[in-house]
């Protein structure tokens, strides 16, 4: 585990393989050098398609509350949702 700025945030990869272990499907390709990763939910219905991101790279709370949003996962880490952000000073 990694101290600030990244503290218990996960990997890429750390992340596809929980996903994995929750029943999701994993895709991995590359065309031209760039790197794909499809992340379909385990019903099937939704997926997360990801370009160039390295399976070593953090990633940060929005990243992952969108993944888990999207594929219907409650992950271990901390998310943040943007939306529902106070986002004025009051």
């Amino acid at each position: 585990m990694q101290g600030p700025p990244f503290g218990n945030y996960p990997s890429f990869g750390e992340y596809l393989e929980w996903a994995q272990q929750q029943g999701c499907h994993v895709e991995h390709d590359e065309r031209y050098g760039v790197s794909m990763v499809k992340i379909t939910a385990r019903d099937g219905s939704r997926s997360v398609i990801e370009f160039g991101m390295s399976l070593e790279e953090r990633m940060p709370p929005t990243q992952v509350w969108h993944y888990d949003r999207n594929l219907k996962l409650l992950s271990p880490w901390p998310s943040f949702d943007p939306e529902n952000w106070n986002w004025s000073d009051e």
